[in-house]
């Protein structure tokens, strides 16, 4: 069972939280967020946390216990940010989620996999069995 958190705004990654959600949830797609699923004491637990560099850095020994984290970005400076912060956190999976190509290799020295798609219509419900959580 595997722990994973979603950051970022925008379709795709609100579609991707849906489908985890079963479309419980309404959500902004101009809003960032961060969402997490865990499996605590038995069972699933979800939820929002704060979603700023700032916040992370208070919650730096909660969000260690991170499996996987799927961040959903197009501004490279951000995301450079979230993915060295995951990075040397020691988080197993890093994923990076972009519609711009042209970054797609320098996420890849710090992330595991870099995704990249030219329409934001994409849908990454894919990313994630929902049963096992296992890309």
């Amino acid at each position: 069972m595997e722990d994973i958190l979603i950051i970022g705004k925008g379709e795709p990654c609100v579609s991707l939280v849906q489908s985890l959600c079963c479309n419980r949830l309404t959500l902004n797609q101009s809003d960032e967020m961060a969402y997490y699923l865990k499996y605590e004491k038995g069972a699933w637990t979800e939820g929002f946390i704060p979603s700023s560099l700032d916040e992370f850095e208070q919650m730096k020994f909660a969000l260690m216990k991170f499996d996987k984290v799927y961040i959903f970005t197009d501004k490279l400076s951000e995301a450079l940010e979230k993915v060295n912060f995951f990075y040397e956190l020691g988080t197993c999976k890093i994923f990076v989620i972009s519609h711009s190509v042209k970054y797609s290799r320098i996420y890849r020295q710090l992330a595991d996999f870099v995704i990249t798609s030219l329409s934001d219509k994409s849908q990454y419900h894919w990313l994630i069995n929902k049963d096992s959580f296992i890309c």
